[in-house]
């Protein structure tokens, strides 16, 4: 039953679930404010959620690190809200190369809604430690 015929009625929302390794590039030195995603060389592939500082080739280190991952969104003209529990102490997400979003509050849960066009999209997520 609706109560308000004004609020929009939702009967389901559906979940896109992403995998559990990423692709995982180390970035080093690059300022999180300078990183681009197109110079990004991905070498690793790592759990998500993770830590990359705790990896052996990383443990100790403090920079920015990206991951990457792929999706495919299920339908035109629909918007898509991406939840990340936490993340780091800073971070930028970008959705096809674009910047959709960012956080400067350490480990708290960000909330992204972004319009995507059916077919296959590319979701990186740079953060620094």
């Amino acid at each position: 039953m609706k109560i308000f015929n004004h609020y929009p009625y939702r009967p389901e929302r559906r979940a896109i679930t992403l995998p559990a390794f990423w692709d995982f590039a180390w970035c080093g030195a690059i300022p999180l404010e300078d990183f681009n995603p197109r110079n990004a060389v991905y070498s690793l592939k790592l759990p998500v959620p993770g830590c990359f500082d705790v990896h052996p080739a990383f443990a100790g280190a403090a920079g920015t690190g990206c991951y990457r991952t792929q999706f495919e969104a299920p339908q035109t003209d629909e918007y898509l809200r991406l939840t990340i529990e936490a993340l780091g102490l800073r971070g930028r997400v970008f959705l096809d190369g674009a910047e959709i979003g960012d956080t400067v509050i350490p480990f708290t849960p960000l909330r992204i809604d972004f319009p995507a066009e059916k077919g296959l999209h590319t979701l990186e997520i740079a953060v620094n430690n």
